[in-house]
């Protein structure tokens, strides 16, 4: 997990990350299995994903972000559960 930036040891069994770097975990954090951390541009500055302290991430969640998540501190988050930052191109008036 190059780059991972983790205060919490990590089982990475059936969890995928596509760019590691881009991803914050902080301490006291609980990842259930079959997690999908999706990150665009790998060259773009700073992290994406950032999960403060005391989190919990249910089985089977996804996280597709764009720009930035961040989830604070003392969060659960159910399994199942899909984060997707969409950015809609708007139409400019003519």
């Amino acid at each position: 997990m190059r780059g991972l930036k983790s205060q919490t040891l990590i089982n990475t069994l059936n969890t995928s990350f596509t760019w590691p770097h881009k991803v914050s975990i902080g301490k006291n954090v609980v990842l259930e299995s079959n997690l999908y951390f999706k990150c665009d541009g790998p060259y773009s500055e700073g992290l994406t994903i950032i999960l403060k302290n005391n989190v919990f991430i249910g089985f089977g969640c996804e996280f597709n972000i764009r720009k930035l998540i961040e989830i604070g501190d003392n969060c659960l988050i159910g399994s199942g559960c899909k984060f997707i930052d969409m950015i809609m191109a708007q139409k400019e008036k003519i």
